[in-house]
Order: structure tokens, then sequence, then C-alpha cells
């Protein structure tokens, strides 16, 4: 449950940072990739680490469904 919240402050501050970064008069694309590459990281590190069985998939799956 703290991985999923930690997951959520991280992608909405990446999203704020970028607004404020092309409010600022940054470019656009980059602000928004740069976003892009901060929220997918732990999702990608995830998919990796399940993919590789470091973490049993039935276990992350039974964590999901818990939390809901």
């Amino acid at each position: 449950m703290v991985w999923r919240a930690l997951d959520q402050v991280v992608s909405l501050g990446a999203l704020i940072l970028a607004g404020y970064a092309i409010d600022q008069g940054g470019d656009p694309v980059l602000a928004l990739t740069l976003a892009m590459v901060i929220i997918s990281g732990p999702k990608l590190a995830e998919w990796w680490l399940v993919r590789e069985d470091y973490v049993d998939y039935e276990e992350v799956q039974a964590a999901r469904e818990n939390d809901d």
C-alpha cells in the first residue's frame, strides 16, 4: 500500500514540475518527456522484477486485489 501511495505522489509531482517548467518557458516536449520517464520508471522496474521472477507474480496480484 505504501508503494502505491509513493508511486502516485511521484507521478503527481512529476506532472506538477513539468507544468511549472512549461509555465516558466521550458520546452513542452522535453518537460513532458522527462515527466514520462519519471512516471514510468517505478512501473517499469516492477514489470521487470516480476518478469525476472524476483517477485512472485501471484503475490503481486494478491496484493493488488487486497488494495482494491
